[in-house]
């Protein structure tokens, strides 16, 4: 129910706008990192000041090489989220030149802690072990405001992709439609909220496998991207506004598209340390299969949708 009640708080939240969901993403993304750094300087501290025995790197056991497959397998699903910088562009009204160096600053590493694979929150009872009580405050602090913005962000992603899709003709003319107040695509999100309110009632081992079958639905369009990029770095843009051709772009291209190839053979391969299980298999035969008919039946009026009306959203808003 605490799931499910926080899911309508930030839906209700985007809908009210970019203005209002922005504001509480910065102020908790300032929380987190706040947290963050007062852990991570307290930790090093102690690590200088104390005699500290480090745990095993990898598992007993598991070689090295494996232990790192099976960690890189994942590492797309921790990216998920990225892709809403580009989305609310519009929106927001900045120029799109901004977009790289906003996707690039979000990006934050995260990282694992001794070994407490018995406790519900290992990262907080290490930390607790090491420099008392406080710790355990802290990392909730952050552990929560990461969830929230998580959360947050998702929901304004997802929400702009249906919306994008409806204006494609992909879906239907509902999905298109925005908020005469907030200019937010109300149905796309009330739709969003109502799905994810089903996931809780799933169970925990059930939602990791959804998790894990999102490493290979991101890694996809991560792919197209970057052969995307290849192609207009290659031979110049459609629009004057767009980017002019570029040696450069098309080495980047080309460097994610093998980084997107191997993801998804880590994935997809049976021999791969980090290859999905059967449960995550058969709900991404079952996610691809509803893909599948809903291209086909929306087929017919998706290949007549003029190209600049899938982003219309940015060209209509104005520099800042």
């Amino acid at each position: 129910m605490v799931s499910i009640l926080f899911i309508w708080v930030f839906a209700l939240l985007n809908m009210k706008g970019v203005e209002f969901s922005g504001r509480f993403q910065f102020w908790a993304v300032v929380t987190m990192l706040t947290c963050i750094a007062v852990l991570g300087v307290s930790a090093v501290y102690a690590f200088l000041t104390q005699d500290i025995e480090l745990p095993a790197a990898v598992p007993p056991g598991q070689s090295l090489l494996t232990s790192v497959f099976v960690s890189l397998a994942i590492a797309p699903w921790a990216f998920i989220g990225f892709d809403t910088v580009p989305q609310m562009a519009g929106e927001v009204g900045f120029a799109s030149r901004k977009v790289v160096g906003l996707m690039v600053t979000t990006i934050t590493v995260s990282s694992r802690v001794a070994d407490y694979r018995g406790s519900a929150l290992p990262p907080a009872e290490s930390l607790t072990d090491l420099l008392g009580p406080i710790a355990m405050v802290l990392m909730v602090v952050a552990v929560s405001a990461g969830v929230l913005t998580g959360l947050n962000g998702f929901i304004a992603a997802s929400s702009r992709v249906l919306s994008t899709m409806g204006e494609a003709k992909m879906t239907p003319p509902a999905f298109r439609s925005l908020s005469r107040t907030s200019g937010t695509p109300v149905f796309s999100i009330l739709v969003i909220a109502t799905l994810c309110s089903t996931t809780p009632w799933l169970g925990r081992t059930a939602s990791s496998w959804l998790v894990d079958m999102t490493s290979t639905g991101i890694t996809i369009p991560y792919f197209f991207a970057s052969i995307f990029e290849i192609s207009l770095a290659s031979v110049g843009p459609r629009s004057a506004e767009a980017m002019a051709p570029s040696a450069g772009l098309k080495i980047l291209g080309m460097a994610g598209t093998l980084i997107a190839v191997l993801f998804l053979s880590l994935l997809l391969v049976p021999s791969s340390p980090g290859a999905l299980g059967t449960q995550s298999l058969l709900a991404l035969i079952g996610w691809a299969v509803l893909g599948g008919a809903l291209l086909g039946l929306s087929w017919s009026r998706f290949r007549t949708t003029e190209i600049e009306a899938l982003h219309r959203e940015y060209t209509d808003a104005e520099p800042q």
